[in-house]
């Protein structure tokens, strides 16, 4: 798996072969994020990093942009190195399988309508919010958090969490 980390600007040279690129809301360059960020979701998928309250404006509208998920950057060093493997692995996975891509995933209305909670924490995850962060927002338990977001995932036929965060914030746009 090879993984890239941007800081600061859309790059002048031609990236290696990459599964997953990495870029810091907090060192990256903001008037150039954008454009970083389609550029590079172009070549693989983008994991942001972001801590800052006064960011979670911007990752929505980097998520809209095509990055495909965000992580705290004070996560654990365990949970960053799971989170940038199944991102990676889900990468080339869906180099070979394309069930992976937005445009194979299920249409909303061919899909089970989902609860009035299930919605909730569909929309929080899009924000980019942990389950943690999710549960402590709307009042209950990570471990029910956790069941609602098996659920979304069974109801929605989705194989993993990129997935259903491009499909929480496709459904974001769509409103």
């Amino acid at each position: 798996m090879s993984v890239v980390a941007c800081y600061a600007c859309v790059p002048t040279t031609p990236l290696p072969p990459t599964d997953l690129i990495l870029v810091d809301l907090g060192v990256a360059e903001p008037d150039v994020l954008d454009a970083l960020v389609v550029q590079l979701s172009r070549i693989a998928p983008v994991l942001l990093l972001s801590s800052s309250p006064a960011e979670r404006s911007a990752v929505v509208r980097l998520l809209r942009l095509g990055a495909a998920g965000v992580l705290d950057r004070r996560a654990s060093r365990e949970r960053l190195l799971a989170t940038v493997y199944a991102m990676g692995v889900a990468s080339i996975d869906g180099r070979q399988d394309t069930s992976d891509h937005p445009d194979h995933s299920p249409r909303d209305e061919d899909s089970p309508p989902l609860s009035g909670r299930e919605e909730q924490v569909l929309a929080l995850i899009a924000l980019g919010m942990t389950h943690r962060q999710v549960a402590s927002r709307l009042g209950i338990s990570p471990h029910t958090v956790d069941t609602y977001v098996k659920r979304i995932r069974s109801k929605l036929q989705l194989g993993n969490k990129a997935q259903l965060t491009r499909l929480a914030v496709r459904r974001a746009m769509a409103v």
